[in-house]
C-alpha cells in the first residue's frame, strides 16, 4: 500500500505512548466500518484552524444531537448510518459549507455534489476505504493530521466538475468556479484547488487526490452517482443560465428560398 510522504520525524520512538498511536503508518487498516481520522486535536499555529486527529478505530453510532446535526447539513441519507466524525467537526463542516453555498446555491446539483464530497470525507463510516493519512505531527500529547490522500473516481470527479463549471455567481456576474475551484478547467484542477493547504482561505491541511490504482491496497473510491445539472429530478435541476444542458432545444429553422 502506498504510504508516500508519511513522516513522524523524531517522534517515531514515542509514538506508541502518545494517544495510543503506534509507530508506523497512521492508517494501518483499510476496511468498511473503519475511520482514518476523527475529532480535533489542536492547531499548528495561533491563527490556524483546528486539525483532525488520526484515528483508525471503528465508526460509531452518533447520539441524537449529533445525528440531527449531520442530517440537517448532509441530508436524509445519514439518518441511520454510523459515523467517523464528532460534533466539533460537524460544526466546522457546517461553517465551511455555508461559505460555499453562498456561491453555488443557484445550482442544486452542484451544491449537492459539493456537500456530498465533504460530508462523506468528514463523516463516512467507511472513511478508511478512501482516506489514507500520510503525514502527522505531534502537538502536546496528541498528533495532528497534516496531510492525507483521498480517492475520488474519475466518474465522480468529472460529474461533479461538470455540474458546477457553468454556474454563475450573481454578486460578480462571473463563474462560481473561479471562486470555489480557482478557475479550474477540469476536475483534477478543481480537486487540487480544494485540497491544497492554504492558510485562512483554504484547507487547513493538505489533501491530495491521487488517481485511484492498484497500489492503494484495500482502498477504493466510494462516492458515485454525481447529480448532473440537467437532472430529470427537479430537486437538482439547474436553470439554463447555470447549465447549458438545461436549456430548451429550439426547433430547427427552415428557410424557404424564393425565386425573383
Amino acid at each position: 500500500m502506498r504510504t508516500r510522504g508519511w513522516l513522524l520525524g523524531a517522534v517515531l520512538g514515542a509514538a506508541s505512548t502518545v494517544s495510543g498511536l503506534e509507530a508506523g503508518p497512521p492508517t494501518k487498516i483499510h476496511e468498511a466500518g473503519r475511520c482514518a481520522l476523527r475529532g480535533h486535536c489542536g492547531k499548528q499555529g495561533f491563527f490556524g484552524s483546528d486539525l483532525p486527529c488520526p484515528d483508525n478505530g471503528l465508526a460509531e453510532k452518533p447520539d441524537t444531537a449529533l445525528r440531527d446535526k449531520i442530517v440537517g447539513i448532509c441530508g436524509e441519507d445519514w439518518q441511520e448510518t454510523d459515523v467517523c466524525c464528532t460534533s466539533e467537526q460537524v460544526d466546522s463542516l457546517a461553517s465551511n459549507l455555508q461559505k460555499a453555498s453562498n456561491i453555488i446555491s443557484a445550482c442544486p446539483a452542484c451544491k449537492k455534489n459539493f456537500y456530498d464530497l465533504f460530508c462523506t470525507f468528514t463523516c463516512s463510516p467507511d472513511q478508511s476505504l478512501f482516506v489514507n493519512v500520510t503525514k502527522i505531527e505531534p502537538k502536546n500529547d496528541k498528533f495532528l493530521v497534516t496531510e492525507l490522500d483521498q480517492l475520488i473516481s474519475k466518474e465522480y470527479g468529472t460529474g461533479f466538475f461538470d455540474s458546477c463549471k457553468d454556474v454563475k455567481f450573481g454578486a460578480t456576474g462571473g463563474k462560481a468556479m473561479d471562486l470555489v475551484g480557482g478557475g479550474a478547467k477540469n476536475y483534477t484542477q478543481m480537486l487540487k484547488f480544494l485540497g491544497d493547504k492554504k492558510p485562512f482561505l483554504g484547507s487547513p491541511f493538505q489533501i491530495n487526490f491521487p488517481i485511484p490504482n492498484d497500489t492503494f491496497t484495500g482502498m477504493k473510491p466510494i462516492l458515485g452517482d454525481p447529480k448532473p445539472c440537467n437532472s430529470t429530478d427537479k430537486r437538482y435541476k439547474c436553470a439554463c443560465v447555470d447549465c447549458p444542458g438545461s436549456c430548451p432545444t429550439l426547433p430547427e429553422l427552415h428557410v424557404e428560398e424564393e425565386c425573383h
